[in-house]
């Protein structure tokens, strides 16, 4: 949500390329997370070179393209947790992260709670809604 905010403030003041440069890599992002993506991948697919895409991000959007990637991975984990009720292994394949541990980490940065304190609280709520 804050990315989107700080997009709408900027839309004005950036250009329509440097705007449809972030388009792009935010789409590819969507389109891509569930792979190993790195910076240079987006850059390479945009024909930018990586430092000048995260240049215009960050500016753009107040965060870096890496950090993007992992809220909008964290996003969609919690969406998998409340709707499917996967395992930090399943969300960890599920969005693109090999490693668990480096997914419960990240999590908790981001979310500021751990994967099995949320996974715990909507649990619950799945539960209460079948009965």
């Amino acid at each position: 949500k804050q990315v989107f905010n700080r997009l709408e403030q900027n839309q004005y003041t950036l250009s329509p390329s440097l705007l449809l440069y972030i388009s792009k890599a935010k789409n590819y992002v969507f389109e891509h997370y569930q792979e190993n993506v790195s910076v240079n991948d987006i850059a390479k697919h945009l024909k930018l070179s990586e430092g000048y895409l995260q240049n215009i991000f960050r500016s753009a959007t107040g965060m870096s393209l890496i950090s993007f990637l992992n809220h909008y991975r964290i996003e969609i984990a919690k969406e998998l947790i409340i709707h499917k009720s996967l395992t930090l292994q399943e969300t960890a394949k599920q969005i693109g992260i090999a490693d668990p541990s480096y997914m419960s980490r990240l999590f908790r940065k981001i979310t500021g709670i751990t994967y099995s304190q949320f996974f715990s609280q909507y649990a619950n709520r799945i539960f209460y809604k079948k009965i």
